[in-house]
């Protein structure tokens, strides 16, 4: 892209020092092909548009890999709660919310789902405990994305695929909205705990949940708690 004709890597470094297994007849620059692309079958290279989407693959070298041993994934900003053997983290970039679903998906991760009154405990506790960045851009303050939704009028689900299971105390103003209005199909909650549904295109923080294989939840009975709102438990 900096001299015609020329390819590098995202390097810097020249493509023939790399990697060179061109197409029959390829680079051909037809119009206007700086970006390469690379076909499974025949593990030939081929000059494309820059603009044209395709699947592509990352890579990351060891020595840049920082390991999360307690929570089994590759990211040390997630936090393990060993009652309920999850582990959360706190995104304080604002998304809506379709947009945070995806983000925590590509986190090996889902929006966090709030099961009992632990686990609202110790999210609050994790708010509290996380420095608040100076945002300019437009956002819902207060409020954090959770994994739950009431799309096309069907009930609260959460994204695993199941009723959400909470007293309608854990609502804030004790009430929980059976049918959303002015489409907030989406679910948050405030930095109490409360639950609250929001317009999905609202911009908010939010949170992640990872569940890693290897940690064993406490022996309390946690799915014997249900989440009955209330206050923290300081």
């Amino acid at each position: 892209m900096l001299v015609e004709g020329v390819f590098e890597t995202v390097d810097g470094k020249s493509i023939s020092e790399v990697y060179t297994n061109w197409r029959q007849g390829e680079p051909n620059n037809h119009g206007n092909e700086d970006c390469v692309d690379f076909t499974i079958d025949n593990e030939k290279m081929n000059d494309n548009s820059c603009g044209r989407p395709f699947h592509f693959i990352c890579k990351k070298s060891l020595k840049t890999l920082d390991w999360n041993f307690n929570c089994d994934i590759p990211n040390l900003d997630y936090t393990l709660s060993k009652q309920s053997a999850k582990c959360y983290k706190l995104h304080t970039t604002p998304l809506n919310w379709n947009e945070a679903y995806s983000q925590c998906q590509l986190e090996q991760s889902s929006l966090a789902v709030i099961n009992n009154n632990y686990e609202r405990d110790f999210l609050v506790k994790l708010l509290e405990s996380t420095p608040r960045p100076r945002v300019t851009t437009q956002y819902q303050r207060g409020m954090y994305h959770l994994g739950f939704y009431n799309k096309l009028n069907q009930g609260w689900q959460t994204v695993k695929g199941t009723p959400l299971n909470v007293d309608k105390d854990a609502w804030f103003d004790n009430y929980q909205p059976d049918e959303p209005i002015d489409h907030d199909e989406c679910g948050s909650m405030f930095y109490t705990g409360r639950l609250i549904n929001t317009g999905c295109e609202m911009k908010s923080f939010f949170i992640c949940e990872h569940q890693p294989d290897h940690v064993i939840a406490s022996s309390i009975a946690l799915s014997d708690q249900p989440y009955v709102g209330g206050g923290i438990d300081k």
